[in-house]
């Protein structure tokens, strides 16, 4: 049985609503925990983070810390119990819109060229020889066959407002908030789809410049990604170490913050929170970007329905996965730089390997996998949600 640690610096096993002897207040909320060498195990509230305590078995001296999954799996019971809601499981409706796309794939070439047949120099758009704002500028409807939006349309900015209130709708359905705000959550997809996006293009522009000394590895990076003549092993390559480290580490900006000082106090669903409000500020971005400036004109509905839905709940999943991974290693993240550059790397690689997967799998047309890679992306985060979230939910004090 724990010892647990109260606030005055009694200490007492834990029991049902077993009070301190010495201050008479009632069992403590259980925030942090320590393992001894000789098995003793110590719980107490946040007050006890990080503070140095002596085992009054063996005399040894630690600190406690934010529960990780180790620590807790030995002051708990078998997993059994409470689980987190199944209902979290229809995020992965989110793919429907790429299942749909490969029922009825867009042949953009081809409405090109259909497109040319009344008006010649729509073809200028396959040869690249023109700024596309020009050639569709003299289009009927400032458009090819097929394209939903006009060139200058402005709907897209709707589209994102919509996206962000059917995100919000998910959030409080699917995924609890936990310990997170929605002040928290809203400031936390307003940075990373703002200062993220332009930090990570300054980052680009630098790594591009030739003046970016060890950034120059990240233009490389691009270039095997991006090059058409590079097989499919060298795109993962690039798409791995390039997109999906930088834009996953961009992402995770906001939890590295939180977790680095010690003491974030975010519960597992305050984190997985986070980190898909981080990872779908940045998709909405991205995506208002590309409808914007490549999908006006030229694409159908479906791609505005990838790229707002399946788009971003992708980078949401994958955001989300790396915040949990950081909750279950916050100790780590507040320790040592070695240590916390460990917990981050560690954190961000099963994320950046999806992401370059799928990039790289969609770059040689392999649709179907592509899509199977972005369903087991989304599963694998409502597993390790769910995993987590039982875990957290048999400690006293520590569910919300």
């Amino acid at each position: 049985m724990p010892t647990l640690l109260c606030d005055c610096g009694h200490r007492f096993p834990a029991g049902p609503g077993a009070p301190c002897a010495q201050c008479g207040k009632g069992t403590p909320k259980i925030e942090a925990t320590a393992v001894c060498a000789c098995g003793e195990v110590f719980a107490g509230s946040a007050f006890w983070i990080y503070r140095e305590i002596t085992c009054g078995k063996c005399g040894n001296q630690f600190e406690l810390h934010v529960p990780e999954e180790a620590r807790l799996a030995v002051v708990t019971r078998a997993e059994s119990g409470a689980k987190a809601s199944p209902a979290r499981w229809a995020f992965l409706a989110f793919v429907i819109p790429l299942f749909l796309l490969l029922l009825k794939p867009d042949d953009i070439e081809a409405r090109i060229k259909e497109t040319a047949k009344e008006h010649p120099r729509a073809e200028r758009l396959l040869e690249m020889e023109e700024d596309p704002d020009e050639v569709l500028e003299e289009l009927p409807g400032k458009k090819i066959l097929g394209a939903w939006l006009p060139r200058d349309s402005s709907l897209p900015w709707a589209l994102t407002i919509l996206a962000v209130g059917a995100f919000a709708v998910s959030f409080r359905f699917l995924v609890p908030a936990g310990r997170a705000t929605w002040k928290q959550l809203g400031l936390v997809s307003l940075f990373t789809g703002t200062a993220g996006i332009f930090g990570l293009l300054s980052l680009q522009g630098i790594a591009f410049s030739g003046e970016g000394g060890i950034l120059l590895i990240f233009a490389l990076m691009y270039i095997l990604a991006l090059h058409p003549a590079v097989g499919f092993a060298g795109k993962l390559v690039g798409f791995t170490l390039g997109v999906g480290l930088l834009e996953e580490g961009c992402k995770a900006v906001p939890l590295i913050w939180r977790f680095g000082g010690g003491n974030s106090r975010l519960d597992l669903r305050g984190a997985a929170a986070w980190g898909i409000a981080s990872g779908a500020g940045f998709g909405l971005s991205e995506a208002l970007h590309y409808s914007l400036d490549m999908y006006n004109g030229l694409s159908p509905a479906s791609i505005y329905l990838v790229r707002f839905a399946s788009c971003v709940a992708l980078h949401g999943a994958w955001a989300g996965t790396s915040a949990i991974l950081m909750w279950k290693w916050q100790s780590a993240m507040a320790d040592s730089w070695g240590k916390r550059l460990g917990a981050i790397a560690a954190s961000l690689l099963g994320p950046m390997v999806l992401h370059g997967l799928y990039d790289a799998l969609l770059t040689k047309e392999h649709e179907i996998a592509a899509t199977l890679v972005a369903l087991g992306s989304l599963a694998w985060f409502l597993w390790l949600y769910g995993r987590a979230d039982r875990i957290e939910a048999r400690v006293p004090g520590l569910a919300v």
